[in-house]
C-alpha cells in the first residue's frame, strides 16, 4: 500500500495533458528516488511562475506582473494588422516563423458545441471591442485547421463581414485536423505569406 502523499502526487501528475496513470507513477518515483533538491527546484519553479506570470489584458499573451506585455509594447510592430489565434502556443509558433509582425489577439480556445464551449466562454467580445477601438485595417484569422477552428472562423467572419476591414485567413498547406502549434515554421510562414481573403 502506498502512502497518501505519494498517491496525491501521482494523481496530480496524471491531471496533466498527455500524462496517464503509468507515466504519473514513473515521474513520482523518479523524483522520490533522486536528490530531494530536484523536487524542490521543480516546486520553486512552479510557484515562481504562478506568482510572477499573468495574462496581458489586451492580447492575452503571457507577461510578468511588473512589466508591460512584450508584444503589445513593441513599437516596431505593425498596428494595422491583427492576427487572431486560439491559444498562446499558436502565437509562439507564428512568432517563430518571423512571417507576421503585427498585433495578436488570443481567444483562449475555439467554439466547440460538443464540449460546451460557446463564444461567451472565449475572448471574442474583447476582440470585437478591441477592433472597434483600434485602427486595424486587416484581421488575419489564423485558427486551427479543425472543425472547431473552422466553426470559430466562420463565427468571427459573420460578425465582421460588412465592415471596412480586410478579413484574411492563412492559406492552405496546413493539413485539416492539424493544430498550428504542431506545424513547422516553414509551413506557417508560407501559409501566412499566401493568406487570402476570407470567404464562406
Amino acid at each position: 500500500m502506498q502512502l497518501e502523499s505519494i498517491e496525491r502526487l501521482i494523481l496530480a501528475f496524471s491531471t496533466l495533458p498527455g500524462i496517464g496513470k503509468k507515466s504519473a507513477r514513473r515521474l513520482t518515483f523518479f523524483l522520490l528516488d533522486h536528490d530531494p533538491s530536484l523536487g524542490k527546484n521543480l516546486s520553486e519553479a512552479l510557484l515562481g511562475v504562478y506568482e510572477s506570470i499573468d495574462h496581458c489584458p489586451q492580447c492575452g499573451f503571457y507577461k510578468t506582473r511588473e512589466e508591460p506585455c512584450s508584444l503589445c509594447s513593441d513599437l516596431h510592430r505593425d498596428t494595422a494588422s491583427l492576427c487572431v489565434v486560439s491559444k498562446i502556443q499558436d502565437c509562439i509558433a507564428i512568432e517563430s516563423s518571423n512571417a507576421f509582425l503585427g498585433q495578436y489577439h488570443i481567444l483562449g480556445g475555439t467554439i466547440s458545441p460538443l464540449d460546451g464551449v460557446s463564444p461567451k466562454d472565449l475572448r471574442i467580445d474583447a476582440l470585437f471591442q478591441r477592433i472597434a477601438d483600434g485602427s486595424f485595417t486587416e484581421i488575419v484569422l489564423a485558427l486551427d485547421a479543425t472543425v472547431d477552428g473552422e466553426t470559430t472562423a466562420q463565427y468571427l467572419y459573420s460578425h465582421l463581414d460588412g465592415s471596412d476591414l480586410r478579413i484574411t485567413r492563412i492559406a492552405a498547406g496546413i493539413p485539416f485536423g492539424t493544430e498550428l502549434e504542431y506545424t513547422d515554421r516553414i509551413t506557417i510562414s508560407r501559409a501566412l505569406n499566401m493568406r487570402r481573403d476570407f470567404s464562406r
